[in-house]
């Protein structure tokens, strides 16, 4: 690659984050494979086709487990362009929402299969809130006054 041609000449500055390899053209092939990817995802996704479809997904485990490479790859080709970017991404939840979306307990969730929490005071419903931000996942709680009421709490 000539060192005045557009891409060597500036990719230090577009891709500011730590490189996987230190030659630029692996590099720009290595970039052009996951925005390749990343964009199928999307498409997949925005085409309202099942987004954890692969050959050899089998069971939901399988599909969570390929749900979870695909955001890890997300991941990774943002902190190449931006490390400061994942920063904001982690501390505003998006990545533990993520995770947390593409999960089994979400699956079970939306099949009606979770099972409910009863709260009957104040230290089991601390309980539950700290098993839920420990495990990542949203936990439909029922609690007993004058009547039932039926809440999904959801760690931040």
């Amino acid at each position: 690659m000539g060192d005045n041609l557009i891409w060597p000449k500036n990719l230090g500055t577009v891709f500011r984050g730590a490189w996987p390899t230190t030659a630029a053209a692996k590099m720009l092939a290595q970039c052009k494979d996951r925005v390749s990817l990343v964009r199928n995802f999307r498409n997949r996704v925005f085409h309202h086709e099942p987004a954890w479809k692969r050959f050899g997904v089998l069971n939901e485990q399988q599909a969570v487990v390929h749900l979870h490479e695909k955001i890890g790859k997300i991941i990774e080709l943002i902190s190449w362009l931006s490390p400061e970017k994942i920063d904001l991404l982690d501390k505003s939840g998006v990545i533990r929402t993520a995770c947390r979306a593409c999960s089994v307990a979400e699956i079970e969730r939306f099949k009606y299969q979770a099972k409910t929490s009863t709260i009957n005071s104040m230290s089991k419903l601390l309980k539950v809130a700290d098993a839920a931000s420990v495990s990542n996942e949203v936990v439909k709680i029922a609690i007993y006054g004058k009547r039932k009421a039926v809440y999904i709490m959801q760690p931040a």
